[in-house]
């Protein structure tokens, strides 16, 4: 039986779950909450990923290989499962400190232990504000800094916090996409390189994960995840171009991504492609990602050319 310092759970018999014809069994960090899910064994390459406390999302991990491409499939439709495991996982653990603890006082302590925290970050201002902006106390979300925004190609990088609008509400504290006026603090955007129709029933990027329903115009856009763009963006990710949303199809690969053209008028090789901005919104990038818009703010590497506008 393995098991790791500071966390509940093990690889043992007793704590796994069957699911998608293998074994998986979780591990919760004792002092911050976060779930740990693993396959088989407890070991760095079959760590599938982390669900976090603080966003209550999976980020899988990059080194984990998926080698039949159908577990990453199976646990985004099993988050509850996962979530359930390792609820458990933790009241096993408590009760093996503590053998005074009833089954209730363990079940209470796991449910506090995982729940999501981010919402309640800041008491119950920040959760009026989602709702009613305007009952906000400015006061109350500290020092503001000017935000950056700019028209040309490349990528904006924002402050500490923006604010903007006549309550001086704060981009990082509050979802932005709660107020009309707050305009976005970082733009990602490249160009579509090339063109080109697929039939029915061909398959594009690696491990053919898009198979197309019927004869599809498919551009190829010039990003990809050594830029920072999210290699786990699935199938059906927005994107912005001439006017219109087209979505991924197929795999993110190192330097481009492929997207359907399908509605999109007169699609040009050379036509810019908002990735995340004005047009498309970064927490739908990152649902569509498995993650959260901070992160994929963070990530973007040192490839993309950046234009600070003050």
């Amino acid at each position: 039986m393995a098991t790791k310092d500071g966390y509940y759970g093990s690889d043992d018999t007793s704590n796994t779950f069957k699911g998608n014809g293998t074994n998986w069994f979780t591990l919760v960090n004792k002092k911050l909450g976060d779930i740990d899910l693993y396959e088989n064994i407890l070991d760095d390459a079959n760590k599938a990923g982390t669900i976090f406390a603080e966003s209550g999302k999976l980020d899988f991990n990059p080194n984990w290989f998926d080698q039949d491409l159908k577990h990453k499939d199976f646990i985004n439709k099993n988050i509850k499962l996962v979530k359930n495991a390792a609820s458990e996982t933790i009241k096993k653990g408590l009760r093996e400190e503590d053998s005074t603890l009833s089954p209730e006082a363990a079940a209470n302590k796991s449910k506090n232990l995982t729940k999501n925290n981010k919402a309640d970050e800041g008491g119950t201002d920040n959760k009026d504000a989602l709702t009613n902006p305007a009952n906000i106390d400015p006061e109350k979300l500290g020092k503001s800094e000017p935000g950056t925004r700019e028209d040309d190609f490349g990528i904006h990088v924002f402050p500490t916090t923006l604010r903007t609008g006549s309550g001086g509400q704060d981009f990082l504290k509050i979802a932005g996409e709660k107020f009309k006026d707050l305009s976005p603090a970082m733009t990602l955007q490249s160009s579509l390189i090339s063109i080109k129709e697929f039939k029915s029933g061909q398959s594009i990027g690696y491990g053919e994960r898009y198979i197309c329903k019927e004869d599809t115009l498919i551009g190829v856009v010039a990003i990809g995840y050594a830029d920072g763009y999210p290699r786990s963006a699935q199938d059906g990710t927005p994107v912005f171009i001439n006017g219109g949303i087209a979505t991924i199809a197929g795999r993110v690969s190192m330097d481009m991504i492929t997207i359907n053209l399908k509605g999109i008028k007169n699609p040009q090789i050379g036509d810019c492609v908002e990735l995340f901005g004005e047009n498309v919104s970064i927490d739908e990038v990152a649902e569509n990602c498995n993650t959260i818009s901070y992160e994929i703010f963070s990530q973007i590497t040192n490839r993309v050319y950046k234009t600070y506008v003050s």
